[in-house]
């Protein structure tokens, strides 16, 4: 059993780590440990690799695995966490509106995803919210029908990084 105590680095974010995640992955010293959100927060975990390396997270408090973390690494295997995709509904909110409405739409919005307590990530003109299923966007249809003409709700199924820098983001 390998035991974890922190994060080395993202191989996406590091330029150096990237590298050696393109190296260990062309000669088969890559290995990956799946990671669903809800088990992202947590700083005691114990995992199994896709190759079988029985692995503990003994993590500092507060820490977040992230897709592409790197867990692990020596000349012989490179561990990295990948979170695995989820279904998330999408608010789009139409472009060129007045800066009034604006504020009647964002507050209805966050009133409706807020009483539901889902985690949210603020993109531009884009609201991405965890759902269980796709057919559970005609609950938010049916909650946002006043501002019908004025966003667009549509699904993907994305890994789903909430903002964690608000007081909006709440762990489930």
């Amino acid at each position: 059993m390998l035991t974890v105590e922190k994060i080395i680095g993202n191989a996406e974010n590091n330029q150096t780590l990237k590298s050696m995640y393109q190296t260990m992955k062309r000669t088969g010293r890559l290995e990956i440990i799946s990671i669903e959100r809800e088990e992202s927060e947590r700083v005691r975990l114990r995992k199994k690799s896709d190759k079988g390396t029985d692995v503990v997270l003994l993590l500092p408090r507060g820490s977040h695995i992230g897709d592409g973390d790197v867990l692990f690494i020596s000349p012989g295997k490179m561990i990295v966490a990948k979170r695995t995709p989820e279904s998330v509904g999408i608010i789009k909110l139409h472009k060129n509106m007045e800066s009034g409405e604006l504020v009647k739409i964002a507050t209805t919005i966050g009133h409706v995803i807020g009483n539901l307590h889902r985690p949210i990530k603020i993109d531009s003109d884009m609201i991405t919210f965890p759902i269980q299923s796709v057919s559970e966007l005609s609950l938010f249809e049916k909650l946002l029908t006043q501002l019908r003409g004025q966003i667009e709700i549509s699904s993907n199924n994305i890994v789903f990084e909430p903002n964690m820098d608000s007081d909006v983001y709440e762990s489930h």
